[in-house]
């Protein structure tokens, strides 16, 4: 019997064969009655697991850091910082990590603006982590393909429409702002 896979484990995710013992894998159902791809010789199971990714708001005095990174001729798109979580590595690291490598800044994790989940991502299944950080060292650094820019509230670039995870943690941290307006009125 052929392993009939999820709809959502991308071709680059399947295994037709035992990564272990290389024999045949088939289609059998764990304890919980999903079917998964399993090993009848060496018995190994095949759990997809989802991907992981951050995406960042900056917020510094000046305003909200961007991206603009240039893809294919004549595109530029508008992004926030973020990216894939690796291995064994903490969201909030990634996070860290990411900001560093793709402006040169050194951030701390002010608050997590919330997760997205979305079967539909391209690379496979993909849980994002939403955050808001501060600078606290580091330097703006441009990359040969890429070029940052601080905006302030009400004059933010458009972000490109393929980039959903920026648009959603852009929302969430405009509507965090908005919630937190109310409440300091509120005590006010």
């Amino acid at each position: 019997m052929a392993v009939n896979y999820s709809l959502f484990t991308p071709t680059h995710l399947r295994y037709e064969y035992c990564p272990m013992c290389t024999s045949l894998l088939v289609e059998a159902p764990g304890r919980d009655g999903r079917p998964r791809p399993h090993c009848r010789v060496c018995q190994w199971t095949y759990y997809p697991t989802n991907l992981l990714g951050v995406n960042v708001v900056i917020n510094t005095p000046e305003g909200v850091v961007f991206l603009t990174q240039h893809e294919g001729i004549g595109e530029s798109v508008v992004v926030l910082p973020g990216g894939s979580i690796e291995f064994g590595e903490a969201p909030e690291e990634a996070a860290v990590r990411l900001v560093k490598e793709e402006t040169g800044l050194v951030v701390h994790v002010m608050g997590d603006l919330g997760k997205h989940f979305d079967r539909d991502f391209p690379l496979g299944p993909l849980l994002t982590f939403m955050f808001e950080a501060r600078v606290i060292g580091g330097k703006l650094k441009m990359g040969h393909d890429t070029r940052i820019g601080i905006f302030p509230e009400g004059q933010f670039p458009e972000i490109s429409p393929a980039r959903k995870g920026s648009q959603r943690t852009l929302a969430a941290w405009i509507e965090a702002k908005k919630w937190a307006r109310g409440l300091s009125e509120e005590v006010g």
